[in-house]
């Protein structure tokens, strides 16, 4: 964000100039320069990624809880467990 200077571009919070999902998210041709060129872009996926955060500790905390302290087995609380495994 320090060399696009996307700070700079959106001041208001939560929303970015009233706008939830900003006009010019991309705005850039072809669409996969924008998660490197577009200082909009790179501000948008930041403060989504803070907002998600909290959210993956706090799932991965009930995840620990329940299957350490309750002591149940990790297959039956996540089908993702038993892709991986």
């Amino acid at each position: 964000m320090a060399g696009l200077d996307a700070g700079l571009v959106y001041n208001t919070w939560p929303m970015m100039a009233d706008r939830w999902i900003p006009s010019d998210l991309l705005a850039l041709t072809p669409k996969w320069k924008n998660i490197f060129e577009n200082g909009t872009t790179a501000q948008f996926n930041h403060r989504h990624l803070v907002n998600f955060l909290p959210l993956t500790v706090a799932y991965s905390a009930i995840f620990f809880y329940f299957s350490v302290v309750w002591n149940i087995s990790l297959s039956r609380c996540s089908p993702v467990y038993k892709i991986v495994t």
